[in-house]
């Protein structure tokens, strides 16, 4: 049996599985933490639970395959730079980096790297860590020149050409702006997301009132939409959803794209799929929850095993 551990390190959580023969078996997610040693100690610690729990020890596995912000950046557990677009599968496995970390497994580790742009101005400069990971879990033969939105905290809008090769990356900080926007300012006290539904009339206008008037003051509508029209919860909250996620709808509409496949977070992948099935119209795809939640996992396996 093939059996590796994957980390997804990403900004704000990190996800720990056991894949064995291309089937996830078990997962661990914890939040992540930008001090490099308290990260590594709870890395070990939760691999170790997962051992335990599964009945694994190290020596069962091939490799611990790792991606993302928390594994590659300045402060993550193996810093290294971007590869370069036009970047495919071929050549994250070529660039990836094989290293021991014993102070958190006897198990080699395997770093994927990000990728970052081929661009010198501010317009034309991107990158992403761990999303190329995601990328390879879902990339289909039939769907290599395609547009790809993995939504997170960090949400990535991907140009893949036909012969698969990453182009062109957008990140919309769309997921940290609905945790700063809804924790942090006085709609605190107006958004409630727990036992909301998406409302298709009301996400479409809290977007097109920030085409119309801007996002800024889109943000105090959602207030007065509860205080002064005592509109539902689920409005409310699809109209932040909507004018949250207005970026995203406008990149798309000034691109060429011909087909959108959406993936990532499903509490934002529904609610951009339904956005773009309003507003364009080339073909829109919405990943099924259990392909965009497996997705890293199963593109670093990917990574590793590819050959040439």
């Amino acid at each position: 049996m093939k059996n590796y551990i994957t980390i997804d390190g990403g900004t704000t959580n990190t996800k720990i599985s056991i894949v064995s023969d291309g089937k996830i078996i078990d997962t661990l997610k914890i939040k992540s933490d930008s001090n490099t040693e308290k990260y590594k100690i709870v890395i070990k610690d939760n691999i170790n639970e997962l051992l335990k729990r599964n009945g694994y020890v190290e020596k069962n596995f091939i490799r611990i395959l790792i991606t993302g912000t928390m594994a590659t950046s300045e402060f993550g557990l193996y810093p290294l730079d971007y590869v370069l677009t036009p970047a495919n599968i071929e050549l994250l496995k070529r660039e990836s980096c094989e290293v021991v970390m014993p102070e958190i497994s006897t198990i080699p580790f395997v770093v994927i790297r990000g990728v970052k742009t081929h661009g010198v101005s501010l317009d034309k400069v991107d990158t992403m860590r761990g999303e190329e990971s995601e990328l390879a879990g879902i990339m289909s033969v039939n769907d290599k020149s395609c547009v790809y939105m993995l939504m997170g905290s960090h949400s990535k809008i991907i140009t893949t050409d036909d012969n698969g090769n990453i182009v062109d990356i957008c990140t919309m900080l769309s997921g940290e702006l609905i945790e700063a926007v809804s924790k942090l300012t006085i709609l605190k006290n107006t958004l409630v997301f727990e036992g909301s539904t998406l409302d298709s009339e009301y996400i479409k206008k809290g977007c097109n009132y920030c085409f119309e008037k801007g996002f800024n003051e889109a943000l105090f509508k959602v207030r007065l939409l509860k205080t002064v029209f005592q509109e539902s919860n689920s409005r409310i909250y699809s109209f932040f959803l909507g004018a949250i996620l207005h970026g995203e709808v406008e990149y798309i509409l000034n691109s060429d794209a011909k087909k959108i496949v959406v993936g990532g977070n499903k509490f934002l992948k529904d609610a951009a799929f339904m956005l773009l099935k309003e507003y364009v119209q080339c073909d829109v795809m919405s990943l099924s929850d259990e392909v965009a939640e497996n997705a890293v996992s199963l593109g670093l396996v990917k990574i590793f095993e590819h050959e040439d």
